[in-house]
């Protein structure tokens, strides 16, 4: 993916420690059973999403975020 979207090296590992955050706190939030699951996870997805647009450049991250929900295949995008 970063071949395609063309970010670096430094915003690979950035997006990666956010990805692996984002993986830990959800796997957490589905196994409690005390807590508002569907609220929580909104509440993940809305931090992720702003790392995320931190991290990346407004193209990059709408390329980004387009292969990761499947709107695009990845062969369809194109590398200018």
């Amino acid at each position: 993916m970063q071949e395609l979207i063309a970010f670096d090296d430094a915003q690979a590992a950035k997006i990666r420690l956010i990805e692996m955050d984002f993986l830990l706190k959800v796997n957490k939030a589905e196994h409690c059973f005390l807590c508002n699951k569907r609220k929580r996870m909104a509440k993940l997805k809305e931090k992720r999403t702003s790392q995320l647009q931190q991290v990346l450049d407004r193209d990059q991250y709408i390329k980004y975020d387009a292969i990761e929900n499947d709107r695009i295949r990845k062969g369809d995008l194109r590398v200018r």
